[in-house]
């Protein structure tokens, strides 16, 4: 089958009706992210698989909704075109959408039709039955890949037995097999039925039958755990295996993470010990007196010769005031000579007004009395020329606060203070020693942290991975192995257990099969014997068949494999098929030509995957005398562009067409429009398009997208 024409219409960012007509062969698509290439294949499943309809509105292309008048039909759909068996075939998916006055949005049911065009004319057809004919549902896993996670098909534990089923005729002994399973067992039961009935030897019977129930009850787990183990001691190989190309150097950055460790210490250490708080030094520690002492010597100086002159102004002042005194007592002498003005006593006049009695003449003094009122005036007289002494006394000081006082004790405690300034000038130096220190240290240990830091990113960069998931590496790996030690341990004394419980299981079912032969009618011993034959036979076919098909498709995968990874490393594929409980398992491994386990890069598993897509193609085509196309989504992403290039060329000497969509080989111009490069030129290839956006557009409205698809 090749597929001739896509045709997609006012699908997500495919606005109208956008078509692209196929070659046999290699066809290319490409397109920068966020040009339509997965909406593209995203199409196409749309197509062979349908959409529920919920999502159905969701699709559908925003410019031809916002361009659309309201309640005008919009029809979305995918259509392709093909040709098979010298027929052409015509089969489309599609529903129609219409827009409402208030914005909603109603999707009819989805519709697939066909038509199928032959030497007698053209015909409509059943769609459903045209599109498995075309993409056969059993294959469709196998035609069609979005990004190269999906190239590992047999992440899927079924992926065998469907291979098996639809390329091998292994698939016709799966029938056999069972059915000569279900016969042996009806004989089985058939001879037990009968040894019952015949009471000769029943003990020793009974008992061949218990030791063999109990030996398999004792097999069974043990197998269930040996098959377990043997997967995870797989899985554990390929992780060491894996984790291997790193280990080398997740030592390395092990000891450079201690390095790093260490300096970081001694730089907190440092930092620590560093005393800078100035501004707090300055004043509780007193640095701001380091300068002090010239200041303190000016200071006493001018203080001293102020106390000085103070005192010269005092005794000169002092002497006039003398003089001024003796004038007024003069004067007073002149007069008549009264009483001292404090003769009596304040307190003793005040008592005899109080009492109305003179103490003086010792006689009572009458309130109104001449006498009372010469008391009472004494007494204002003196507490009058008490008022007025104060004054004077104020009045004739030359200076009324005397601060010299405390400036010259002031000056007498900092003199004898003398030394600490002295002792706060060394202070600040020892300080200024010891951070200097510290900081020509913390210097060095930074330059050391950088070259530390820089030999890790080194290493880190060698690795591929960052840091932490390379330290994690390292600590796995060590767990890993003693995991892989352990579980061969395991699996050796599994093993002789299990070998040694089926040789004793064995024994019994000789000792119950001579008791049958004694017990039962030779026919049934021989019908018995004939179907354990025959369940043997269908059994060892199938495995044998199976493990045809597995060895030609190992075949088939590696010299695909040498051909698309030409001028690199290799390695060969291995396909380890096993068998559980009848059912079969395959295994995949990368090994080197000594048959050990490697850690193969992104690009290397990629080729793998693909080259055996390659090979269940080829064994399709073997078997089906037909070949479909493939299709494939960003599967080269890890690839760079040579590589890329390289591994086209080879594909694309294949006949059977393979339709592939990347962003390889595009570039822009100035107005940001993308650009196939010179280079593409020299990429093989029978068609090749690229993905536009419709210019001019709005990078923030949906409504404005629209892909073009352009042929190269």
């Amino acid at each position: 089958m090749r597929i001739e024409e896509i045709t997609i219409e006012n699908y997500m960012c495919y606005f109208g009706r956008k078509s692209v007509n196929l070659a046999s062969g290699l066809n290319l698509i490409l397109g920068d992210n966020g040009n339509g290439k997965t909406k593209f294949y995203e199409a196409i499943a749309f197509l062979l698989n349908d959409l529920p309809p919920s999502q159905l509105s969701g699709v559908v292309s925003k410019k031809a909704l916002y361009e659309t008048a309201p309640e005008d039909p919009i029809r979305v759909g995918v259509k392709v075109k093909a040709t098979q068996f010298e027929e052409t075939k015509v089969v489309e998916r599609y529903f129609t959408v219409q827009r409402g006055q208030d914005g909603s949005i109603n999707a009819s049911d989805t519709n697939l039709t066909a038509t199928v065009t032959h030497a007698q004319g053209r015909s409509p057809a059943n769609g459903k039955l045209v599109l498995d004919q075309l993409f056969p549902p059993n294959l469709r896993k196998y035609l069609m890949f979005e990004g190269e996670g999906a190239l590992n098909i047999f992440n899927n534990t079924d992926a065998l037995t469907i291979l098996i089923d639809n390329f091998s005729q292994g698939k016709h002994y799966r029938k056999y097999t069972d059915l000569g399973r279900l016969l042996k067992k009806k004989a089985e039961k058939a001879v037990d039925d009968a040894s019952r009935t015949n009471k000769k030897n029943e003990l020793k019977l009974s008992k061949a039958k218990a030791d063999i129930e109990l030996l398999t009850s004792l097999i069974n787990p043990k197998e269930e755990e040996l098959h377990a183990l043997r997967n995870n001691l797989t899985q554990t190989e390929e992780h060491k295996a894996q984790a291997e190309a790193y280990v080398a150097n997740a030592d390395a950055l092990e000891i450079v993470n201690k390095r790093i460790e260490d300096v970081e210490t001694k730089l907190t250490t440092r930092r620590s010990q560093l005393k800078e708080k100035y501004t707090s030094y300055l004043f509780d520690d007193k640095w701001i007196l380091a300068n002090f002492a010239p200041f303190q010597v000016k200071f006493m100086e001018k203080v001293e010769e102020i106390e000085q002159q103070k005192r010269e102004a005092d005794r000169t002042h002092q002497r006039e005031v003398g003089k001024q005194q003796e004038r007024e007592k003069i004067t007073l002498q002149g007069n008549r000579n009264p009483l001292p003005i404090n003769v009596p006593s304040v307190r003793y006049v005040k008592e005899m007004i109080n009492e109305h009695f003179c103490k003086m003449c010792n006689r009572i003094v009458e309130p109104d009395s001449e006498a009372f009122r010469f008391m009472v005036q004494r007494l204002e007289e003196y507490e009058e020329d008490i008022r007025r002494t104060r004054e004077e006394a104020n009045k004739n000081k030359l200076f009324t606060d005397n601060y010299l006082r405390r400036l010259i004790t002031l000056t007498d405690t900092k003199n004898d203070q003398g030394n600490v300034f002295a002792e706060v000038k060394q202070s600040i130096e020892s300080l200024f020693n010891f951070n200097q220190g510290r900081k020509t240290d913390i210097s060095k240990l930074e330059e050391r942290l950088e070259f530390e830091k820089g030999e890790r990113n080194e290493i880190v960069g060698r690795s591929q991975i960052g840091a932490e998931r390379l330290t994690t590496v390292l600590s796995q790996y060590t767990r890993w192995t003693n995991n892989i030690n352990a579980d061969k341990s395991r699996i050796s004394v599994l093993g002789e257990s299990i070998a040694k419980l089926k040789s004793e299981r064995a024994e019994r079912h000789k000792e119950k099969d001579r008791l049958d032969n004694d017990n039962v009618d030779h026919f049934l011993i021989n019908a018995q014997n004939l179907l354990r034959d025959v369940e043997e036979i269908f059994t060892s076919t199938e495995e044998r068949l199976y493990r045809e098909f597995v060895e030609d498709l190992e075949r088939k995968t590696n010299e695909i494999l040498q051909r698309i990874n030409v001028d690199s490393f290799t390695g060969t594929v291995v396909f380890d098929l096993t068998w559980f409980r009848g059912d079969p398992k395959i295994k995949i491994r990368l090994v080197t030509g000594d048959d050990e386990a490697f850690s193969s890069n992104q690009s290397l598993e990629t080729t793998m995957h693909m080259a055996i897509l390659f090979a269940i193609a080829m064994l399709a085509k073997d078997t089906k005398s037909e070949s479909f196309p493939m299709i494939f989504d960003a599967p080269t992403s890890s690839f760079g562009e040579p590589k890329t290039k390289e591994f086209l060329n080879i594909v694309s000497e294949s006949d059977q067409q393979r339709i592939v969509l990347f962003y390889n080989f595009l570039t822009k111009d100035e107005n940001g429009k993308s650009v196939v490069k010179s280079d593409f030129a020299n990429v093989k290839r029978n068609k090749a398009y690229v993905l536009q956006l419709k210019r001019p557009f709005d990078p923030q409205q949906l409504r404005t997208i629209d892909t073009l698809i352009e042929e190269i």
